[in-house]
């Protein structure tokens, strides 16, 4: 009996210990959480029939960096690509904001460069004489080092213009790619340059730069080299850009470049 009673005490006490140490909740309710739900698009205002309207003349730059400056703050932006123009059409508080934009990116500064590059086309082979510009002769020496060509000679020059930020292509015909051959090669040079830098650390980002050459084989086959990268050129260097083998022979692109005022 006294064991009985013992063991009805131990519950009871157990029970009251858990009830004391369970957490209560607080008897106070949270206020509705007033947070904006998350990657919701912005709300613009209607545009306003009563809205002023310019016309800027973009002189510097291209209109299209400058409407993308303005999208963002509320206006109503169109550009005439052909005049490099841009009309503006908001509150003329806005508008007197967007000719600040203007006047501060619309700069001589920030015009974008013009870029001259000069490219020789130069065939390895086993056989015949060395033919190289002298300005191309200590680039030819470091092949030597790499390759295993006997002779180096020139078959083409290629001289492309560009600005930075558009695209540079040009095409052409190479007369013949060794003493005996007699078809043409013709010949696709694209890329997209930029300009970093200045003085000495002056440096032009070529990106995406394709050669492609489409030349006819001594036994009537025809033949497509391709030549692609993207690579940067400093001031006053020239640049091995790559090398497409055709049979015994290779074609190689050696590069140099500047930036034109």
């Amino acid at each position: 009996m006294r064991a009985f009673l013992a063991l009805i005490l131990i519950v009871i006490v157990s029970s009251v210990t858990f009830a004391q140490t369970r957490p209560t909740a607080p008897a106070t309710t949270a206020p509705p959480s007033t947070a904006q739900p998350q990657n919701q698009p912005s709300v613009k205002p209607p545009p306003d029939p009563t809205w002023p309207t310019r016309v800027y003349s973009i002189r510097y730059v291209d209109y299209r960096y400058i409407w993308n400056l303005l999208s963002p703050i509320g206006v109503q932006v169109a550009g005439e690509p052909n005049l490099n123009a841009i009309s503006v059409r908001g509150p003329s508080a806005m508008l007197t904001a967007v000719d600040d934009i203007i006047k501060r990116f619309d700069v001589p500064g920030n015009a974008p460069k013009n870029i001259d590059l000069t490219v020789y086309v130069v065939l390895g082979s086993s056989e015949g004489e060395d033919n190289v510009p002298t300005a191309l002769r200590g680039v030819i020496e470091q092949l030597r080092g790499v390759m295993t060509y006997k002779t180096y000679r020139v078959v083409d020059t290629i001289i492309a213009r560009g600005t930075e930020g558009s695209n540079v292509q040009t095409s052409g015909a190479i007369a013949k790619l060794a003493e005996t051959d007699k078809n043409q090669a013709t010949y696709d040079f694209r890329l997209t340059g930029r300009v970093a830098g200045e003085g000495a650390d002056e440096t032009i980002h070529l990106e995406n730069l394709r050669f492609t050459l489409a030349v006819v084989t001594m036994d009537g086959q025809p033949q497509s080299l391709n030549i692609g990268t993207s690579l940067d050129v400093k001031k006053g260097q020239q640049v091995v850009v790559g090398k497409a083998t055709m049979r015994d022979r290779a074609v190689i692109l050696v590069l140099s470049g500047k930036v034109v005022d």
